[in-house]
């Protein structure tokens, strides 16, 4: 297995590639909570934003390596022409200059980094996104369809897909990481759905700051801006 990221909350994440069909799976270990308790909720969630028919991953079972009880999935982005990335595991030059500057005070990680396909993405920044308005109605009718079913989603299960050797793009998006799912929630139909509308919009407005050249930014903030 080769570790691809360690910076990702409560995971440490692994590529495995089948010595037969090189195909590839991607591996989750948690970091801690050994007991597959995080690893069952996991794949209760899965099985709620998969029941709503949402965009998710088509495989998610349990896996067991060295004593360790985790979550195998399919690869969606190995040497593939789409690729999929969320700005909550980018470790950003801005963020490296705050480390820099605070490291007499505090201790850091000297092997930090993003996952392979965020730092792809980020310094390939996409210039036009073709589909916004499209997809962003799209959305909307799907989180509808949550809110009807008594789920939030929060903003770090997004991962935004574009064409990876392209600098104008359409975009879809999949909910992969499953750890912030939440049913019966206890709010108004009303209050559920604004909660979810913010979630998502947090979460593609990070999306065009990271992933999005500066000068076109303001067009897609403005539209997010006023449709939601």
């Amino acid at each position: 297995m080769e570790l691809i990221s360690n910076n990702t909350g409560n995971w440490e994440i692994y590529r495995i590639i089948g010595n037969e069909t090189s195909e590839a799976f991607i591996v989750r270990l948690p970091k801690m909570n050994f007991s597959g308790t995080k690893t069952k909720s996991y794949i209760i969630n899965y099985q709620v934003i998969k029941s709503i028919g949402l965009p998710t991953l088509k495989t998610v079972e349990e896996f067991e390596f060295e004593n360790r009880i985790g979550i195998k999935t399919e690869d969606l982005n190995y040497q593939k022409e789409w690729i999929y990335v969320t700005y909550n595991s980018l470790y950003s030059d801005s963020k490296k200059l705050v480390d820099m500057l605070s490291q007499n005070f505090i201790k850091i990680d000297e092997n930090k980094k993003s996952p392979e396909y965020e730092e792809f993405r980020y310094r390939n920044k996409l210039k036009e996104i073709t589909n916004f308005d499209e997809f962003i109605k799209g959305v909307k009718i799907d989180l509808s369809l949550a809110t009807e079913r008594d789920v939030l989603i929060e903003f770090d299960s997004y991962f935004f897909g574009t064409r990876r050797e392209s600098d104008t793009s359409c975009i879809d998006y999949k909910i992969i990481d499953l750890d912030n799912i939440y049913t019966n929630t206890g709010k108004t139909p009303k209050e559920l759905l604004a909660d979810n509308f913010y979630e998502f919009k947090r979460a593609i407005k990070g999306f065009v700051k990271y992933f999005v050249i500066l000068e076109n930014q303001p067009n897609y903030e403005q539209y997010l801006d006023n449709i939601f």
